[in-house]
């Protein structure tokens, strides 16, 4: 079994067996199975955040404890491997735009996971495009510098600068089907209505089978 990009527990959240997890106290030995703070660690996303702060809810002391436990891992990491990269970017005199790059992605990353804290969510946010905007002028033709900046412009709610990137990056065939369920996300959010239309007849063009999220994007923002 391999874990696709959305997480098993986006999967998870979504089948019945899940519900009691979220409303009902749970059995401690299953909560640390799903989410054990090594996983939390190395592969965060924002379904585990968003069930673990349902958790720390819970009227059971110990899985709250757990809950926040959790969470504190999850910013843990992010927190330490930023640090890691802040301080080879000081020390770098080549390739220094890997190193914004890096800490773009990072921040991007983080900032997605903090939806419900949209104060200290905008700060890293702002650290990302600041560190991304410094990659690309360093590297203003690499692409997956374009793509991480059109993400952090997205979750900024900047759609029309994320879609002249996504855009760009479909122009040159890079990740096109990506790109397309992304301009999807933006027309919608910019009322784009009749544009979504045209996107959806070419997605059909292509084989989206292994594309792992595909189906959500399209439910969510195209039917």
């Amino acid at each position: 079994f391999s874990e696709g990009l959305l997480g098993i527990e986006h999967y998870l959240m979504a089948a019945t067996s899940l519900r009691p997890l979220i409303d009902e106290a749970q059995d401690m030995d299953e909560i640390t199975r799903l989410f054990s703070q090594q996983k939390l660690a190395m592969r965060p996303n924002p379904h585990s955040v968003k069930i673990l702060r349902t958790m720390i809810k819970d009227p059971n002391p110990e899985i709250a404890l757990y809950a926040a436990e959790g969470l504190n891992t999850i910013e843990n990491s992010f927190l330490t491997k930023i640090e890691k990269i802040k301080k080879k970017l000081e020390k770098a005199t080549n390739n220094i735009f890997i190193y914004h790059y890096l800490l773009g992605l990072l921040y991007t990353q983080f900032a997605a996971l903090l939806e419900s804290q949209k104060l200290i969510q905008k700060f890293y946010i702002k650290q990302a495009i600041e560190n991304l905007v410094k990659a690309y002028t360093l590297r203003p033709k690499n692409k997956r510098i374009k793509i991480a900046l059109a993400e952090s412009y997205l979750l900024d709610e900047n759609y029309e600068y994320a879609l002249s990137l996504y855009a760009y990056c479909y122009s040159i065939q890079y990740k096109p089907v990506y790109c397309l369920l992304k301009m999807v996300q933006c027309h919608y959010n910019l009322k784009h209505y009749d544009r979504i239309k045209t996107i959806a007849s070419i997605i059909s063009q292509y084989d989206i089978s292994d594309i792992e999220y595909a189906e959500v994007l399209i439910y969510q923002w195209i039917l």
